[in-house]
């Protein structure tokens, strides 16, 4: 996922460059809004390019790996808390039909 995110973002800031390199090429340079814009994103994607060259990745899978054991813990609790309130649910039906069925 890594790879992609790089790729496509490498990508994008490209299709921006040459939109940039156009624009200025057609409307002449008049102001520096184009350049100034062009800086901010090349410095936005070389500092994300090195975050995700740099960071390890066994720490993010670790995190994540513990978030989702503790998801899935609190997902089989309230599982069994449905589950329990359903044969309640059950038993307080059956009750009644009995108890209807009784007093015809």
């Amino acid at each position: 996922m890594q790879r992609t995110f790089m790729t496509s973002g490498g990508i994008a800031f490209l299709i921006v460059t040459l939109g940039t390199m156009v624009h200025i090429l057609d409307k002449g340079f008049r102001t520096p809004g184009p350049v100034v814009v062009l800086v901010l994103l090349a410095i936005v994607f070389i500092k994300v390019a090195r975050i995700y060259r740099y960071e390890a990745p066994s720490s993010m899978t670790d995190g994540a790996e513990a978030r989702f054991d503790r998801v899935e813990q609190r997902l089989s609790d309230v599982q069994d808390i449905v589950i329990s309130v359903d044969d309640r649910l059950a038993r307080l039906e059956a009750q009644a039909k009995t108890t209807s069925t009784t007093d015809s």
